[in-house]
């Protein structure tokens, strides 16, 4: 990672710099912004192989 991200899972907030690491459950909401001018990196990966499946077409397409 690197950057700095606000992060929420759940009810939860987090702010994750360089190093860090978070783990969200199956079907918990989350969310994520870059808070810095600068660009923010991450690395995302997900067991499943169905990343997106549920979500609706108008919000995959907002950046």
């Amino acid at each position: 990672m690197e950057g700095q991200l606000e992060v929420r899972i759940g009810d939860a907030h987090y702010t994750l710099g360089p190093g860090d690491t978070v783990h969200c459950s199956r079907g918990v909401t989350h969310n994520m912004k870059n808070v810095r001018e600068t660009q923010a990196k991450l690395i995302n990966l997900s067991s499943s192989g169905e990343m997106g499946r549920n979500v609706p077409a108008k919000q995959a397409r907002q950046t």
